[in-house]
């Protein structure tokens, strides 16, 4: 299955699928979709996003997280994926779904019962992993980038509201 990306579609309502790493068509379709998603999240379209399609989100978020906490749009069958790889394809979706999630989590925090707020701490510590750097030579930009991105979210409000969500994070 391709990931054709419609300029006129909501990649926040787009259902999550795991992508093939050895597949060509698959794997282009994985990163599509995941630099879709984050490159969304960049120009601030989750916070245009009503209450049901952060629900809907944040729920479909849930079922597709990895052990780790990570989004990861890729299976890797025993390859390591390269540093860049790793980037477009676990970190950069995990930082959008983080952003969303604080943007979220300010406007409506009555929507993180138990269970979404055990997502959201997961998925908070997992964007952790590469202190929010991009790949190889561009780190300090993807650092600036995602700090822009999560500031724009409320991250400072967010710190201050909910220091108990995520302590690694906060700290």
């Amino acid at each position: 299955m391709t990931y054709d990306m419609n300029l006129e579609e909501n990649v926040y309502e787009k259902p999550f699928q795991r992508y093939e790493l050895n597949d060509p068509e698959t794997y282009a379709a994985a990163r599509c979709h995941a630099n879709a998603l984050y490159d969304a999240t960049l120009a601030g379209e989750h916070m245009k996003l009503t209450r049901e399609q952060v629900i809907a989100f944040w729920d479909q978020v849930a079922g597709f997280q990895s052990q780790d906490g990570m989004l990861r749009f890729i299976d890797v069958d025993g390859r390591e994926l390269r540093s860049y790889e790793r980037v477009d394809l676990w970190y950069q979706p995990t930082y959008a779904a983080v952003a969303l999630g604080i943007h979220a989590y300010l406007r409506w925090p009555e929507l993180f019962d138990e269970a979404r707020t055990a997502v959201f701490s997961k998925l908070l510590e997992a964007s952790l992993g590469r202190h929010f750097a991009g790949p190889g030579h561009s780190s300090c930009g993807g650092f600036v980038e995602v700090m822009r991105m999560f500031v724009r979210a409320g991250l400072g409000q967010f710190l201050k509201e909910a220091p108990e969500i995520c302590p690694v994070f906060t700290k």
